[in-house]
């Protein structure tokens, strides 16, 4: 698994729903500030960088929506 960087996708339509999770990624430097914002993804970097950072706190989950 390449995990790059979510913040070079662009950005999709605001989506929220009854069933799933909101995935936020945030960074500030040298005084900017930018975020990645997805509704429950399927593929893609914000994905892999996710379920990178769940796997590093040893938590063991079912399912990630």
């Amino acid at each position: 698994m390449a995990t790059a960087i979510p913040f070079h996708e662009p950005p999709t339509k605001c989506e929220l729903g009854a069933d799933g999770s909101q995935w936020m990624l945030e960074r500030a430097s040298n005084g900017a500030y930018d975020y990645a914002n997805r509704w429950s993804p399927q593929n893609g970097s914000m994905r892999d960088f996710g379920i990178l950072a769940l796997q590093l706190t040893g938590w063991k989950l079912e399912e990630v929506y």
